[in-house]
């Protein structure tokens, strides 16, 4: 791995300190601080890690995160270390973009074991906080709507062809089959033999959470049946993840007949071409995905057809593996309606839900807010579907949940492409804003600070599931609290992040700030690193703004790997 100059700078200050001493001719003394200051970092991509189940943070497990794609090279740390490969154990991740990129395409494959691999195409148009959110799909405990496929064994000779037929059943209502006589290749066009381990998932779009994990989303970049490469919103009939392998050989071509895919519809499907439920001999488009690219590739048209029992089903046959997915689209535009913020909000998160009438759209997502700067005080949707109605709620976020309203809570919008720009008032009703100036200390040197001029900490009340995140800009951690409320805090560090909790109470005329640094961890060589908790008090405002100063430790392990 590397550093790169324009994400790093090294200051180096002497501060000369004259004293006296009883020590003929060393009467001056001088003492040398070293300040490392980290470059601020406008593109911010900030990625969560949820269990699809049970909406919980992939704590204590391991999280890779392989980055490929067109710009892969202009992603790094929040430190500017450059990798191809990050790992977070904390169920949370912090990467930023070269700053000369306006523009910046890349693909995120998040992987953990005993969860299927998931694939994240990461476009970012605008040089600011993006959070993400990915559902990683369990495969001992699957998230509602998921169903895993039956293990088969299957054994192939050395020749390829598989010696009789391969049925593997999902639910009684979907099932994939392999024909006697098929011959698997991997991407090399190389004969895939012996012993075949399966994967095979699939996800129904009317139940649960499986819309939600759907891999790579539904907003998403296709190669449509006219030919054109365009920005499409999928309405998912069904979703199918078919991996086979056999040692270290991943099957990728099917030579034969090919696999036949088969999933039975609800009667209760709507077709969003129609807005009714769907029919017999209706047709629906049947798309690829390629992982590389994160790109879709329509493939064929289906015709919904009826079994000798009145069901309705899709049955068609693949000639390659990947996801396979049966989807209406709908066009989509890369920049959509504008939501301006104003209010009384210095900095808060909100959660934005948008919710179409017929559910072949629905999303919901959280922003930071901060109306007093340019980059934060605006929401533009990007990638959203041409021509379809949506309402849209809003609602503080994690930290802010209880203490933020908004004039309107609730906004229709006939068309999210519109382009058209409609104001929100975030009013902050009842907290605290506590300014924390961090001293990030090296254990060994007091002389040696860090000074992280850009980045996020992130705060929750024990009460609720997710983080929410504020900016560290200049070392200050502006953020919203309530008195008399549990928050945990962390805060990355390229490789390293810190654990705490953070209370403030009041105490008479003065307010009290309990700061308890639980532990820092490397996850290159899991050191851990202990700190004493630190009572704070000081006078209570005659606003609501509290200003204190806390010092955390940092190891030399840390110190090193950033200068």
């Amino acid at each position: 791995m590397k550093k790169i100059l324009f994400y790093l700078m090294t200051l180096l200050s002497s501060v000369v300190f004259l004293t006296c001493t009883d020590d003929a001719g060393s009467g001056i003394k001088t003492t040398d601080e070293i300040i490392i200051t980290t470059k601020a970092f406008d593109a911010y991509l900030h990625v969560e890690f949820i269990d699809a189940k049970t909406g919980e943070y992939l704590k204590g497990k391991e999280v890779t995160v392989n980055v490929t794609g067109a710009d892969a090279n202009a992603v790094y740390n929040n430190l500017g270390t450059e990798g191809s490969k990050y790992t977070s154990e904390i169920g949370m991740l912090d990467l930023v973009v070269d700053p000369s990129k306006s523009y910046s395409d890349f693909i995120l494959k998040v992987s953990a074991a005993g969860y299927s691999d998931y694939y994240y195409r990461a476009r970012m148009n605008e040089a600011k906080f993006t959070p993400i959110r990915i559902p990683m799909t369990n495969l001992a405990e699957l998230p509602e709507g998921v169903s895993k496929g039956d293990q088969k064994p299957i054994t192939i000779p050395s020749d390829g062809k598989i010696t009789e037929d391969v049925s593997i059943s999902l639910n009684n209502a979907n099932a994939i089959s392999i024909p006697e006589g098929t011959t698997f290749k991997d991407a090399a066009g190389n004969v895939v033999s012996g012993k075949i381990e399966s994967k095979v998932l699939f996800y129904n779009p009317e139940e649960g959470a499986a819309l939600d994990a759907f891999p790579g989303g539904l907003d998403i970049e296709a190669v449509r049946p006219d030919g054109e490469t365009a920005n499409i919103t999928f309405t998912s009939a069904g979703l199918f993840d078919i991996e086979l392998s056999s040692g270290d050989q991943v099957v990728k071509t099917i030579e034969g007949e090919g696999i036949q895919l088969t999933t039975k519809l609800s009667s209760s499907l709507i077709n969003p071409r129609t807005g009714n439920p769907v029919k017999e001999n209706e047709e629906i488009e049947m798309w690829s995905m390629d992982p590389n690219t994160g790109v879709w590739q329509y493939e064929k048209t289906a015709k919904i057809k009826r079994n000798a029992s009145g069901e309705l089903y899709l049955q068609e046959n693949i000639d390659h593996l990947s996801y396979w997915n049966w989807d209406w689209f709908t066009n989509s535009c890369t920049y959509g309606s504008k939501i301006k913020w104003e209010g009384n909000v210095s900095g808060a998160n909100v959660l934005v839900k948008n919710q179409h009438p017929m559910n072949s759209y629905s999303s919901s997502s959280y922003v930071y807010v901060d109306v007093n700067n340019s980059n934060y005080n605006n929401l533009q949707f990007q990638y959203v579907p041409q021509n379809m109605p949506t309402t849209l709620t809003f609602e503080g976020y994690g930290v802010d949940k209880d203490h933020l309203t908004f004039e309107p809570a609730v906004l229709t919008i006939l068309n999210l492409c519109d382009e058209k720009t409609y104001t929100v008032k975030v009013i902050d009703k009842d907290s605290y804003l506590l300014d924390i100036d961090f001293d990030f200390v090296s254990k060994s040197n007091p002389g040696i600070h860090v000074s992280p001029s850009y980045l996020y900490a992130y705060l929750r009340p024990f009460s609720e599931t997710y983080y929410s995140a504020y900016p560290i800009s200049g070392g200050t951690l502006k953020t919203r609290i309530k008195a008399d409320t549990d928050y945990e805090v962390c805060i990355y560090l390229g490789n390293y992040y810190g654990i705490g909790t953070l209370k403030l109470q009041e105490a008479g005329n003065q307010m009290k700030i309990t700061i308890t640094p639980e532990f820092s961890y490397n996850f290159n060589d899991g050191s851990l690193v202990n700190a004493k908790t630190e009572d704070i008090f000081v006078d209570k405002p005659s606003g609501n703004v509290i200003k204190v100063s806390a010092i955390i430790p940092i190891s030399d392990e840390a110190i090193n790997n950033i200068q």
